[in-house]
Parts: C-alpha cells; structure tokens; sequence
C-alpha cells in the first residue's frame, strides 16, 4: 500500500495534464492535454496489493476450518465472498470447502462479509481478473468536483459532485474539447471487465480498510471457547 500510494503520487507529481484553450474553442470549452498516461508500474504493484488482500482473507479462512478440525484438506479452501447482502448458501459454503468449520466461526465469516460489503465484491472482481486474464489497468478520467459551503460554520470544501458523475462514464483522450467546470479535476481508474465504468484508484483504500475489519473479526472466533470442550464441560 505504501509503494502504491508512492507510485500514484509520483505520477501525480509530473502534472500529467493540463487544460488549454485556444480562439478555435466555442465559449465555455476547453481542450484537454493528456502529457503521460498512468505508469504500467502503478498496475503491477496494485496487481500485487489485490492478491495480498485476498490472500490474507483465504489464510485466515483456512486457520478457522483448521482450528478445532486438525488435519482437516485445507487444499481448496477459500474466503467463502458468496451472494451480496444474503447469508452463505448449502452450496457456496461447499464451494469454498469450509468442511466441519465451527458454526461461531462461520458466524464471524458471515460477520465480516457483512461489514465487508460492497467492497470485498470489488476485491474479488479485481482479484478473479489479476488472477486469471487481465492486468488491473489504470486509465485517466474527469472526476466531477464542486464547492460545498456550510453556511452555518462559514466554511467550505471541495467534494465530489453526485449530480454531475456522468462524465466519470465517458472515455478521454488527448486533444479531447469538453465543457469547462467550475472545478477540472481528473482522477485514475482501475478498468474492471465486469464493471460499467472503471473504479476510481482510491477504491483499494476502502478494500484495505475492510479486509483489515474481517481479519480482526474472524481472529475473534479463535479466542473463543472451543465449542467440543464446552460440550464436555471442559
């Protein structure tokens, strides 16, 4: 995460583009000048980034169908990331091959892809698509900002604009003539197959955050009492 966050600020750095206006433009519009296209770097270290995340998550599920289970194959056992927003299926608990994992185990599982949602849905696009066809490439986007004013403290912010994301939809290129915001900004995106539009970059410091809560999660499930022995009154 830190040599990516290096990496990004460093293209950052060159002033990769720059708005140009000209007497050919109609009022209001402005040329946009694209000087460097996202380094191939930032794509191979955000590849190693996805896979570490998603790994963590898969080293964590095994230990929680090991623990209490020893000698339990552990040779297709995965993060079990199933159906948004509904509890594991019959079926995608035995995808995953959590085998005899404890039901508080699970429950923690299930606690985490909760809290975890939609990002680890994210991370599994990226992940699948590293994994198996495709470097994750970045591309560069205009990204709707405005000034927010909060009247009531005197104060003001840039945000994102919600009502104008539209334009983070449309492709550009150099020489590109778009209409001039109140704020031009641009932003990097990670192009995914199965996603209408790329996500922006910043998305995987929300993955980073949400893995870090499930593993904390599931590591809760280990320091609780081994239901065999509470069985037996141990």
């Amino acid at each position: 995460m830190v040599a990516l966050s290096e990496a990004i600020q460093a293209y950052d750095a060159t002033h990769p583009w720059e708005p140009e206006q000209s007497a050919d433009l109609d009022e209001g519009m402005v040329r946009i000048r694209i000087k460097e296209l996202p380094p191939a770097d930032i794509s191979l270290i955000l590849g190693d980034v996805v896979h570490n995340l998603r790994a963590s998550l898969d080293y964590a599920t095994c230990s929680l169908v090991e623990f209490g289970n020893d000698g339990a194959d552990l040779s297709r056992t995965q993060f079990p990331f199933g159906t948004r927003e509904t509890p594991l299926s019959k079926k995608e608990r035995e995808k995953a091959s959590l085998g005899n994992i404890f039901p508080h185990a699970l429950a923690m599982i299930e606690e985490a892809r909760r809290c975890g949602d939609p990002w680890l849905n994210i991370l599994r696009l990226l992940s699948n698509q590293d994994k198996h066809r495709l470097l994750l490439t970045t591309v560069f986007r205009q990204f709707p900002m405005k000034v927010a004013i909060d009247h009531d403290n005197n104060v003001a912010d840039i945000v994102p604009d919600d009502s104008d994301i539209n334009i983070w939809f449309r492709s550009i290129s150099d020489g590109d003539v778009i209409p001039m915001p109140s704020i031009l900004h641009f932003k990097q995106g990670i192009v995914v197959e199965e996603a209408e539009a790329p996500y922006a970059i910043t998305v995987i410091n929300e993955i980073n955050r949400v893995v870090g809560l499930a593993l904390r999660l599931m590591a809760t499930a280990v320091d609780m009492p081994d239901p065999k022995e509470a069985a037996a009154g141990g």
